[in-house]
């Protein structure tokens, strides 16, 4: 079976994130966009942009099962995220993802028809009002938003038991004491199986007191269905709330309805039940609110929340100050490029959205960005590190 599904993953993800070149290149050639034009600069940009929106829809509906969410939240290669390495990301709080593609698209028309020497006057203009846009964006918005608390950021490395049968969590030196505690998704050590007395006691000795508070993941069940809930919680391990994870990754967390098909024709049901067994994660149907931690709000959502725009966005229109993304990013067993990529989306959403973004992960890194995009704080190994910023 795992010999017939890793090619079809692969040649569904290539059908599905090509698509949006396909459909660039028909209406490129229905619309009869030429470069030798003047109105290029603005229709060539334009149908590439719908590629990558449209794209983005067309995936959602291809890994649509019971758990999938049907919506521009997978944007994989969309040059907006590619361009948030570069100073044109401060363009994004006015423009957006999608706006942010289409000034990439517009700078690399303007260039090119710059070295034609063709349309001199037009394509100067095009860049400077670009540069002009990123840093409107920057100037506008540049104090971004800060919370005065003093968080300690817990960072698990990829190859580390998720059991907890031993301690797992670094001694420090000093144990500095703490406002907050953020842990990555899956990190289990606040599950009462599966909690060790030593990891409690060094979390709770670095808390500040009854006030202080931890933000982790653990399964719950909701309906008789198993979720995971992004959490709050005392230094006690008394929970002060919960809300379930609401964006699920497909073949990770459910199986879409297209694999779900194929598993049954073939006669491999059995493998339908043990992942509703093992790995399946109920949606949860609450919309996600800021947690209201020491009078500010945290907007706080688990791991594949950093992939869409729309789900950050939304705490922050309902007033959250900081954003924490509580990840477990060696579960995708992917490479360096997977990583990058994440990099990237999580300085897409500390910029666009003008806010500190806190990570804390299993594999690879943990950080505290500025709302500018710059690492204030991070881990300095990439096994179980511990760090406070």
């Amino acid at each position: 079976t795992r010999g017939i599904f890793l090619p079809l993953t692969l040649f569904l993800m290539v059908l599905f994130f090509s698509s949006g070149f396909l459909l660039f290149g028909v209406l490129y050639t229905k619309l009869k966009v030429s470069l030798s034009k003047k109105s290029s600069i603005v229709l060539l940009p334009a149908i590439w942009v719908l590629g990558e929106y449209l794209r983005s829809i067309l995936f959602s509906i291809g890994m649509l099962g019971e758990g999938g969410t049907v919506g521009i939240h997978w944007n994989f290669g969309a040059l907006g995220l590619g361009a948030s390495m570069t100073p044109l990301i401060y363009a994004s709080r006015l423009v957006g993802l999608f706006g942010l593609s289409f000034l990439v698209v517009v700078i690399n028309i303007a260039i090119f028809q710059l070295i034609r020497r063709k349309y001199m006057a037009l394509s100067a203009f095009s860049i400077a009002f670009c540069v002009i846009i990123s840093c409107m964006g920057y100037l506008i918005y540049h104090k971004g938003s800060n919370s005065t608390e003093k968080v300690g950021i817990v960072h698990i490395g990829p190859q580390e038991d998720t059991d907890y049968e031993v301690q797992i969590l670094p001694k420090l030196e000093q144990e500095q004491k703490v406002d907050l505690v953020i842990m990555p998704e899956y990190s289990h050590v606040f599950e009462e199986e599966r909690l060790i007395d030593a990891d409690k006691a060094m979390i709770s000795r670095m808390a500040q007191g009854p006030e202080s508070r931890i933000i982790t993941t653990r399964a719950v069940v909701e309906g008789n269905k198993e979720t995971n809930a992004i959490v709050e919680l005392t230094p006690a391990n008394q929970e002060v709330s919960r809300q379930g994870k609401t964006f699920l990754i497909p073949g990770g967390e459910y199986i879409p309805y297209l694999y779900k098909g194929i598993l049954i024709a073939s006669g491999n049901t059995a493998l339908i039940a043990h992942h509703e067994g093992e790995k399946t994660v109920y949606q949860s149907k609450k919309p996600v609110e800021p947690l209201d931690i020491h009078g500010s709000k945290y907007g706080v959502l688990a791991c594949s929340g950093i992939i869409a725009p729309e789900f950050y966005r939304d705490l922050v229109n309902k007033g959250a100050v900081v954003l924490v993304n509580s990840a477990s990013l060696s579960t995708m067993g992917m490479g360096r490029e997977f990583f990058d990529q994440a990099y990237q989306m999580a300085r897409f959403q500390a910029v666009a959205n003008s806010r500190t973004l806190i990570q804390s992960a299993r594999g690879k890194r943990s950080y505290i960005m500025n709302s500018n995009g710059f690492i204030e704080f991070q881990n300095k190994t990439e096994g179980t590190d511990y760090f406070i910023g």
